[in-house]
């Protein structure tokens, strides 16, 4: 799961058509401003703002239109014919296909976004991409249901629309539908023309039929429209029917027909199953910011009393079960909210400096002033949290403007956490190779979280010996890995773990420079900003920690060799994707090869230090070695680092033993001959560094709080002055002194029940 979002996350985005559907060229101009221009309400707004500017989506790209291999007449509803593939994930499949089958490098992109033009299943696909249906260029739309004579007729013109049923028709709480409109592709009957006196759409090839207001109908100046059956494959609303009689399409579906302009009501005798299609578009701030939102890592919001999922309207991440408001980019279209505060927290969005934290035990009572998250540049905190043992509340105040200019009015929200996660110490990641629990904090970052290493070759950087040509003074960091150069002025540059980093115990290392002789691979640049060596020639040039994108300007063509085991120097250093930086991972060892964990499929795990308030077991403590977290209380145990485990400056850490209603993850185990914490759910032997596999028959189960299933719960909403809540259990209790609207700040006093 993502955590610590930071820097650019450009998305590709594909404008995909069904090979039956036309293009339609001005979506392209409003998609681009859309997705990749500020100050027009779009989604590039909402992310810069909703995140602080932690993250924009600076680099997006609009690509299209490109034709899919699939119909929206055959293929709509299920794509593959196969009963069970969602069609998002087709239409993304798609998207990539066709964008590689057009030259484009998708490497460049944090994710996709398939933009399909009818409306079809769309969502995200649960990793960085996903789609969004755009049916409002699909055909003709403002064709409505009447109540009374439960015929469609058109309503996007002020003409009058007379209704067999007497006076005129009553749409009231119609579905928008969309009728293909001249459109030879679409495979659907032909021969259905809009009637100007009554607004009803009839079937022509059966010569002209009653209609309300008197005499036949006329079709003079109606376009050629196609009405699909049933039986095609797109998705849409059924039970239409075209009435014998008059011959205008009706909705069939429930017990009695309605009125006829022949009298009587409608005969649908010997007549078809025909399929409409609604407009549900999905081309809007909210639906595309909830979607997105996935693609950066984050799951559904949820209220508590009962546990119910969509169910914050304060938070976008509860879809459109939301408050939104009415946005100018689409005109008219649903926007905002914005998120939760402590999902800005999880994110590393909300400063430290800005959030108070109070333990519910022995800090209470206390008075907190409240910014609008809204109105950060006021200062003051942001949140603050009640931290009791494996639970946090958490309070935040909201004011009715800007992407949260929908919730109605100001607001103070309650919301709770029911583990660990967010108090304890996080980085803490699962290893694919050994199953053991490994912390990989000193991989911090600029792009947020964790290195991603996937990839990357095996670089060796001479350390140490100044008869290697080229330029030393090249040190690495403690906190985040990274390479960087350390005799400048400047030096030694921003860390993306926070201050400056730190070059304490580093050897010097000698990178090739200017030397086309020189064996390895060239391209990588000195940044003018961070002090940082990146890699130059991906296109993309790397999240800065300094900020922005790293500046090569002025720098050196250093060559670096990689995958040479011959190579003199120190192996194990790794390219990242996502900030393109060189960093060190050779600090931790995994049992099963010796080698540094593999970490890049891992959730993020927080684990609670050094609190003797949290209930569990303690004496765990992390290997400064193996980077392992193994128990202490039996005594030194071997490390697959050589010798026996290190924990020389650990924190002490407690676990939870697994009960039914802790939040987390279950199937955690210790062997009893090395101690080592590690992860038993897929079954299977895994080495033990003391030889042999581990075993684990002697070990409780342990649940570790993560990110993923740390969920948020709305638990109280729009508090007044001298409103308040209260938790007995956890003799808790939060109360609203009072709300400065003009100000912008709301004042809280958290204390104890009796």
């Amino acid at each position: 799961m993502s955590v610590y979002l930071k820097g650019p996350k450009p998305f590709a985005v594909v404008l995909c058509r069904f090979n039956d559907i036309p293009a339609f060229p001005a979506a392209r101009q409003q998609l681009t401003s859309f997705v990749s221009s500020g100050g027009r309400g779009g989604l590039f707004d909402f992310w810069r703002d909703v995140s602080y500017a932690n993250i924009d989506l600076s680099g997006s790209e609009v690509f299209g239109w490109y034709t899919m291999n699939y119909s929206f007449a055959r293929d709509g509803s299920d794509p593959l014919h196969d009963g069970k593939t969602r069609g998002r994930l087709v239409w993304i499949s798609e998207a990539i296909r066709l964008c590689k089958e057009h030259g484009v490098d998708m490497s460049r992109f944090y994710g996709v976004i398939a933009v399909v033009n009818a409306n079809v299943d769309d969502s995200s696909d649960g990793r960085h991409n996903t789609a969004i249906a755009i049916g409002q260029y699909n055909g003709q739309g403002d064709w409505r249901h009447c109540n009374k004579c439960d015929e469609i007729v058109f309503t996007g013109n002020n003409t009058a629309r007379p209704c067999a049923s007497g006076g005129s028709h009553d749409t009231a709480g119609s579905t928008n539908y969309r009728l293909s409109l001249d459109n030879n592709l679409f495979v659907g009957q032909n021969g259905w023309k809009w009637c100007n006196k009554c607004q009803a759409l009839c079937f022509t090839p059966l010569g002209p039929h009653p209609c309300p207001p008197g005499g036949t109908h006329s079709h003079v100046g109606s376009g050629s429209y196609r009405v699909g059956t049933a039986d095609l494959g797109y998705p849409g609303q059924d039970q239409w029917r075209s009435c014998t009689k008059c011959q205008c399409l009706a909705f069939g579906g429930d017990t009695t027909p309605g009125a006829c302009a022949a009298g009587g009501t409608h005969d649908y005798a010997s007549s078809f199953n025909y399929k409409l299609v609604g407009t549900n578009d999905s081309f809007n701030d909210t639906f595309s910011s909830h979607e997105t939102g996935h693609c950066l890592g984050l799951s559904h919001s949820w209220s508590a009393n009962p546990d119910t999922e969509y169910g914050d309207q304060f938070d976008i991440m509860s879809a459109m079960n939301v408050r939104a408001f009415a946005n100018k980019n689409p005109p008219g279209s649903s926007a905002g909210p914005g998120l939760n505060a402590p999902t800005l927290y999880k994110l590393g969005w909300l400063p430290q400096n800005r959030v108070s934290t109070y333990k519910a035990i022995s800090d209470l009572p206390v008075t907190v002033t409240l910014t609008a998250l809204n109105r950060p540049e006021n200062g003051g905190n942001l949140m603050a949290r009640v931290l009791s043992p494996n639970h946090v509340y958490t309070i935040e105040f909201r004011q009715a403007n800007g992407w949260d200019a929908g919730i109605g009015a100001d607001a103070v929200l309650v919301h709770e956490l029911r583990s660990c996660y967010t108090t304890g110490q996080k980085d803490w990641r699962w290893c694919r190779k050994c199953n053991g629990l490994a912390w990989n904090g000193q991989a911090r970052c600029p792009a947020g979280s964790l290195h991603n290493y996937a990839g990357s070759m095996n670089y060796r950087v001479v350390s140490n010996d100044p008869s290697h040509p080229g330029q030393d003074q090249w040190r690495s960091c403690r906190k985040c890995s990274l390479l960087s150069y350390s005799a400048n002025p400047g030096s030694p540059g921003p860390c993306p773990a926070g201050g400056t980093h730190n070059q304490s115990g580093s050897k010097n290392y000698t990178l090739r420079l200017n030397d086309t002789t020189a064996p390895g691979q060239s391209g990588w640049k000195w940044c003018s900003k961070c002090e940082g060596i990146s890699f130059s020639l991906n296109g993309d040039p790397g999240t800065c920690a300094a900020g922005g994108l790293h500046d090569h300007s002025g720098s050196a063509n250093y060559t670096i060799s990689g995958d040479d085991p011959s190579a003199p120097g120190d192996p194990q250093w790794r390219w990242c994707s996502k900030c393109q930086g060189l960093a060190a991972d050779g600090y931790s060892h995994c049992a099963v090869d010796g080698l540094a964990h593999d970490l890049s499929q891992s959730s993020d795990y927080g684990l609670s230090t050094n609190d003797t308030e949290y209930p569990g077991q303690d004496q765990w403590e992390m290997c400064w070695k193996c980077d392992g977290l193994f128990f202490t209380g039996l005594g030194p145990r071997p490390c697959a680092a050589g010798g026996n485990h290190d924990t020389s400056g650990s924190a002490m850490v407690r676990l939870m033993r697994t009960e039914p209603d802790l939040r987390g993850q279950s199937q955690w185990k210790s062997c009893s001959k090395c101690q080592l914490l590690s992860f038993v759910g897929f079954g299977g032997a895994v080495n033990c560094p003391t030889g042999g596999n581990h075993d684990h028959s002697q070990s409780w189960d342990y649940t570790l709080a993560n990110f993923g299933d740390d969920r948020t719960f709305l638990i109280e909403e729009g508090f007044l002055p001298g409103q308040e809540f209260a938790d007995t259990n956890r003799k808790v209790r939060i109360q609203v002194d009072n709300i400065n609207s003009v100000a912008g700040t709301a004042t809280v006093t958290i204390g104890k029940t009796a």
